[in-house]
């Protein structure tokens, strides 16, 4: 299961991190009081409980990471595959003619101004960023992209179209905030870690059982 993975990756993380006879004031100013408050306030003040309580939260971020990736990565390619295939019966690439509003168009536009020597789909669809596909599956592009052209995409995931968006967008929502929580070194400490693991799950199985972790 994608929990006990997740479990094992940052208790080795955390178990391979050398101990170090450090001076804990020191690195009080280095980390800065401010970012140590919340693992401050969680260990009573204790400040080698919470030090040791940093470094677990570092080595479970990079856990939660390492699986963020695979579920993007997998998901991009769910969403894509489903416009493309939607798109070439009419001849043509959906990142031209998918109904998007101007934030999305321009995000195209980014990558696409950076390789105009090779323009190609697929290099344009790897520096989509992940906040990119949150906002594709939103509530405003349900008739003109979920609708018309999603029809197969998340096939393990029954409903109708708008529960079944909404399902998905929610999933989505969660990995996305999470991911920049990790990303900007924030504390997740305090989240509730197995919604995070089971927005995961039901992605991936969604997709396919094959490639659910």
């Amino acid at each position: 299961m994608l929990s006990q993975r997740l479990t094992g990756v940052f208790k080795a993380k955390l178990r391979d991190m050398p101990e170090l006879s450090i001076d804990p004031v020191k690195v009080v100013q280095r980390l800065t009081p401010d970012r140590l408050r919340s693992y401050m306030d969680v260990t009573g003040g204790n400040l080698p409980q919470a030090l040791d309580l940093y470094k677990w939260n570092i080595a479970l971020s990079g856990g939660l990471f390492e699986a963020i990736a695979v579920v993007e990565v997998v998901v991009r390619n769910e969403i894509d595959n489903n416009l493309q295939t939607w798109a070439q019966s009419l001849g043509a690439d959906w990142m031209d003619i998918a109904s998007l509003d101007e934030k999305g168009r321009a995000d195209i536009a980014k990558p696409r101004s950076r390789n105009t020597k090779n323009p190609a789909h697929g290099k344009v669809l790897v520096e989509l960023n992940f906040g990119f596909w949150r906002f594709l599956i939103a509530n405003r592009y349900l008739h003109t992209i979920w609708i018309p052209t999603m029809n197969s995409a998340f096939p393990n995931l029954g409903g109708h179209p708008g529960e079944r968006r909404g399902k998905v967008e929610r999933s989505i929502e969660r990995l996305w905030f999470l991911r920049n929580r990790i990303g900007h070194h924030e504390p997740i400490h305090t989240r509730k870690i197995d919604r995070d693991v089971a927005s995961m799950t039901f992605l991936l199985d969604w997709i396919c059982l094959d490639t659910s972790l």
